[in-house]
């Protein structure tokens, strides 16, 4: 199980403080709550914090494998303890798994209960494994979806009672992928016709007629850019939306390798057809052959 992560306890006054609005000789509240579940997203930078109001948050478009953090806080007075958390997609992962205990509101009044938060880290598998380090299943086009379900037991009285919250998050898969055509003759990216070293490493190769001409349709769900490279120049950059096409180069009279790059804004792509280099580009190479 991986250690879990917490926030400082300055933090914990930071969330709580607004809520409560208590005076330095406030009192102890007549009613104690029940320990109830909680979400704040913090941003990429860790800093700025938004406070789930819903149980559904959408992340919008995801170009590749990503983790966002949570803060899970206990809105109740009583502590929450036996916190249980799981994931029903996949592609979707919570860390930790489990959580002992949640303190509730009275810490503000109790010294005593002063606890951390703990902070979750809700993985997406999008492409590239969340480490860092090489590739994984990719997510099909379009929106995708998970609830995560948070259970525990908390006081109500002198009862022991069993609580559950749920919230549903989605997000919409951008994959980055074209078509290419040599004349009417679909071009097998899946089968490149040899391997050419240059600069980005070796690079797949396709041998097509010096008289073809040479087209691409996107067939990803991402704008892309397709440009000629020259050593370490671009050429010719043109956009394409999506399902757009476009002729990229009669090829010259006499025998030579043109590298394009294909860019996607960091965007995803099953690197069986096109594989990604560490600037994040797709490369390929054109050969006349006859």
């Amino acid at each position: 199980m991986k250690p879990i992560r917490m926030i400082a306890p300055l933090l914990v006054l930071l969330l709580f403080i607004s809520a409560c609005k208590k005076s330095d000789n406030a009192t102890v509240p007549e009613t104690i709550k029940p320990g109830y579940f909680s979400l704040t997203l913090l941003s990429d930078d860790m800093k700025m914090m938004h406070e789930l109001k819903s149980n559904t948050y959408d992340f919008g478009d995801l170009k590749a494998s990503k983790e966002f953090y949570f803060l899970l806080t206990n809105g109740g007075d009583q502590g929450i303890f036996d916190v249980q958390l799981s994931m029903d997609n996949n592609s979707f992962n919570i860390s930790p798994g489990d959580i002992e205990f949640l303190p509730g509101g009275l810490f503000i009044y109790n010294e005593e209960n002063i606890g951390l938060i703990p902070l979750l880290t809700l993985g997406i598998t999008h492409g590239i494994n969340l480490n860092g380090v090489g590739y994984d299943s990719m997510l099909s086009m379009g929106q995708h979806s998970s609830i995560l379900t948070i259970t525990g037991k908390t006081l109500e009285g002198e009862d022991t009672i069993s609580i559950k919250s749920e919230f549903v998050f989605s997000a919409f898969a951008r994959c980055m992928d074209i078509k290419l055509y040599s004349d009417s003759l679909l071009i097998n990216l899946e089968n490149p016709d040899a391997y050419v070293s240059s600069f980005q490493g070796w690079l797949r190769g396709y041998f097509v007629s010096r008289s073809s001409m040479i087209s691409a349709v996107n067939t990803g769900n991402v704008s892309i850019t397709i440009y000629q490279v020259v050593g370490l120049n671009q050429y010719n950059p043109i956009t394409l939306e999506p399902n757009d096409s476009l002729y990229i180069n009669t090829m010259p009279s006499v025998w030579e390798n043109i590298k394009y790059a294909i860019d996607g804004d960091g965007t995803i792509s099953d690197q069986s057809r096109i594989e990604l280099v560490n600037n994040g580009k797709g490369y390929f190479i054109l050969a006349s052959h006859y």
